[in-house]
């Protein structure tokens, strides 16, 4: 199916918000050099490193042993 281009459509007007920040992520945030938490799942881990990615500073984690959680330091 070919697309039709079309002129003169008016955008629709949003909110100019955004989606809210995350529980982890606002955590994140304010937490300083060496400060840590607790994550559960590789899920929590990858969406922290995601995070700490987009908010440029740098995270070491590591896991803690015979379970499924994760100790996240900040360090910058």
């Amino acid at each position: 199916m070919p697309y039709i281009i079309e002129s003169n459509i008016p955008v629709p007007e949003g909110s100019g918000k955004g989606r809210a920040k995350g529980e982890l992520r606002l955590t994140l945030e304010i937490m300083k050099p060496s400060q840590s938490i607790v994550v559960e799942g590789s899920v929590q881990r990858d969406a922290a490193q995601s995070i700490a990615k987009q908010c440029n500073f740098k995270l070491k984690t590591r896991r803690i042993k015979d379970t499924n959680t994760y100790r996240i330091w900040r360090i910058k």
